[in-house]
């Protein structure tokens, strides 16, 4: 598979996969700070919800952290 057939298959799953039920329900709440599951889980579909959003190519995990900092709860 070449780089460009990798780069369509991307796009095509980015355009063709909307968030799940379980991110969904995770986002919207703000996470516990103490309970690494519940942030790590957060961190996760936020991540996801970024690179949907915003088309990305690469996983945004530490902008998902960045905001988790913010936005925990304790």
């Amino acid at each position: 598979m070449d780089r460009g057939e990798v780069e369509s298959l991307a796009k095509d799953a980015l355009e063709n996969n909307p968030m799940s039920a379980h991110c969904e329900a995770v986002l919207a709440k703000a996470p516990k700070c103490y309970d690494f599951r519940a942030i790590r889980a957060w961190i996760m579909c936020k991540s996801w919800d970024i690179l949907e959003k915003e088309k990305r190519t690469k996983l945004p995990v530490s902008e998902a952290w960045q905001e988790a900092r913010k936005v925990c709860v304790e």
